[in-house]
């Protein structure tokens, strides 16, 4: 299911704001926001509006570790699953050369 929402220009600006602190697009930050919100409150049927309050410190897992590191792999988000991948044939090849 896809929704578009419509934000003022101040609105988008505290978005951009919010995802930039969080190293997150404004997508993701929002995705993030949304679903920590809704997962604290219950929904009843009918109810037309949401109160958010302040997203809390904790709410990304991952805040501590963004941009701490340097990684020479330009391409690792993408293709990670082919890297761990060579790393595990790497060590199966190491392990069968001993025996």
């Amino acid at each position: 299911m896809e929704h578009v929402i419509q934000l003022s220009p101040e609105q988008e600006a505290q978005l951009n704001k919010y995802a930039a602190g969080l190293q997150q697009s404004p997508d993701e930050a929002l995705l993030s926001l949304l679903t920590h919100e809704l997962a604290q409150k219950s929904i009843e049927p009918g109810e037309n509006e949401l109160q958010l309050s302040q997203p809390p410190a904790f709410a990304d897992p991952w805040a501590g570790f963004r941009g701490r590191y340097d990684i020479p792999i330009p391409d690792l988000i993408e293709r990670h699953d082919y890297y761990v991948g060579e790393t595990a044939m790497e060590t199966n090849a190491d392990e069968s050369d001993c025996g």
